[in-house]
Formats: structure tokens, C-alpha cells, sequence
């Protein structure tokens, strides 16, 4: 992210609301994080699904 045209680093460095999806959903409380000063990498997917429950281990 660090060779990114400046105006995608001007996007990257602006605060933004972000999800924190992990054992708990819905998460209640609200993060503002700047995408290019908190991470290293960015992976963007155009398509996702939900998963497939495959019942008790």
C-alpha cells in the first residue's frame, strides 16, 4: 500500500468505520481506523458467501 497512487493513499489515510467480525456478531461498538495506517496489506473480494454449517464436531 505503500506505492499507491496518492489518491488512492489519500483514501487509505482517512478514518473510516470498520467491522470487527470474530466469535461475536454483532459487534456493538463502533471502530474508526485509517485502513493505510493501520494495516500492512489490503485484499479486496468482489464476491463472498456465507458458510456452510457442517454441524457438531
Amino acid at each position: 500500500m505503500r506505492t499507491a497512487p496518492a489518491s488512492a493513499q489519500a483514501w487509505l489515510d482517512e478514518e473510516r468505520v470498520t467491522w470487527n467480525i470474530g466469535a461475536g456478531w454483532p459487534d456493538p461498538v463502533e471502530y474508526k481506523t485509517a485502513l493505510g495506517q493501520a494495516h500492512d496489506i489490503l485484499i479486496h473480494l468482489h464476491d463472498v458467501e456465507a458458510t456452510t454449517y457442517l454441524g457438531s464436531p
